[in-house]
């Protein structure tokens, strides 16, 4: 289902099946707001917390390009002091809270189909010393950087990225065909299972729209609003 299908049910649900005036406190941006909250607010238990992956949930980077960095990352009046180790790096958009990284679906080979070990950051201290994992591709995240390490290949200069993203629509997504754009809520699948769909809308008529019911509504489409209308009636 598209993210405008989506919005445009809540809106005529909460006004009744009319249409929004232009003095509606319901604005298309706060009701994209709460789709993308309850999205992230309903997906670790539909998904018990990350356990059961949902295709309809995950988004796909593409191609990612890798920067070699020094692993001190230092900036500023310390730039120059450096670990002496290199290590490879993608920024990648903030990822859903869930336990483990499980928003982080896949890191691996742009053919999509041979995965990396994706650690923490805590863990790599122990690979680099474990002999049968220690040559191996590996991956961990900090905030939304994306730290690869490849020991045995050190030519890698792209990874494909998979993973179930905070906001869809920051994503810039790519499909099968090869090509690459940003998030078009007219003509892109939002990234939630069509059968959850009424019970993400359920959430927000009863824990949003209660308390917008409780303002006056304004349904006469004359640009001033029922609180001002009823100041200069007096």
């Amino acid at each position: 289902m598209l993210l405008n299908e989506i919005r445009y049910s809540i809106i005529n649900t909460a006004k009744g099946g009319g249409v929004a005036s232009d003095d509606s406190r319901l604005s298309s941006r706060l009701v994209d707001y709460w789709i993308k909250y309850y999205r992230n607010f309903l997906i670790p238990e539909m998904t018990d917390f990350g356990k059961l992956l949902m295709p309809e949930l995950i988004q796909d980077l593409g191609c990612q390009t890798l920067t070699t960095v020094d692993r001190a990352e230092c900036v500023g009046s310390l730039s120059s002091v450096e670990w002496d180790c290199d290590i490879k790096k993608v920024t990648i958009p903030a990822l859903v809270d869930l336990p483990k990284d499980r928003g982080l679906v896949y890191v691996g080979s742009i053919g999509k189909n041979d995965p990396y070990d994706i650690i923490t950051s805590e863990q790599e201290s122990v690979y680099q010393h474990r002999l049968l994992v220690s040559r191996k591709i590996r991956a961990y995240r900090i905030g939304t950087t994306l730290y690869v390490v490849s020991p045995n290949n050190y030519r890698l200069k792209y990874v494909n990225v998979r993973g179930i993203f905070e906001d869809p629509t920051k994503v810039e997504s790519c499909s099968t065909a090869a090509t690459c754009a940003c998030f078009d809520p007219e003509v892109d699948e939002f990234p939630f299972p069509d059968t959850l769909v009424p019970k993400l809308i359920s959430a927000i008529m009863q824990r949003e729209l209660q308390m917008s019911q409780m303002n006056i509504d304004d349904l006469t489409n004359d640009s001033v609003d029922n609180a001002t209308r009823a100041v200069q009636q007096r």
